[in-house]
């Protein structure tokens, strides 16, 4: 599984060695069987009305199996085109004061990655962001505000996976 960047827009050389070297991160973490073991086991927890509180295999707010969700992975699907096998992505570097990251716009191949913080970030830590973006390229969403379970959305699990895998 390779990552296949089609665009860089206002990256400096610099910016290039530290995407591409988190590009590498990210492919290794796919290609390790760490990956699909985790994915296939995760988990979350969900509170029935005067029960304890349980675990159930599968991801919050995804109809998707674990199996599906990895199958989807793998495949390469996303919004660039069939699935081929890889991820294809165009990135751009911004800038913001605010704290976000990284986003994506509905419908657009492009991530946006934040200067602010990708500048100051180890490159590892920029293939989790990368991971997280192209997740929604691939159809996975999680909800817009901040609960206790939007952590186990399959974006924010997935990139949780992924940080377990390269560490």
């Amino acid at each position: 599984m390779e990552i296949v960047t089609h665009a860089f827009k206002n990256f400096t050389k610099k910016d290039k060695e530290i995407y591409l070297e988190a590009c590498k991160y990210l492919s290794e973490g796919l290609k390790n069987p760490l990956f699909k073991i985790l994915v296939l086991s995760h988990e979350y927890p969900i509170k029935l009305r005067g029960r304890p509180t349980q675990m159930i295999k599968g991801f919050y707010n995804c109809e998707l199996t674990n199996q599906q969700v990895y199958d989807l992975v793998m495949s390469g699907k996303d919004l660039y085109g069939p699935a081929d096998g890889d991820l294809d992505v165009k990135v751009r570097l911004y800038y913001s004061w605010r704290s976000v990251y990284a986003y994506t716009t509905a419908g657009s191949i492009w991530v946006n990655l934040n200067k602010r913080y990708f500048r100051r970030r180890d490159p590892k830590y920029t293939a989790l962001t990368l991971f997280h973006e192209l997740t929604h390229n691939m159809g996975l969403e999680h909800t817009y505000k901040w609960h206790s379970l939007r952590k186990y959305s399959a974006p924010y699990a997935l990139d949780n996976i992924m940080e377990k895998v390269i560490g």
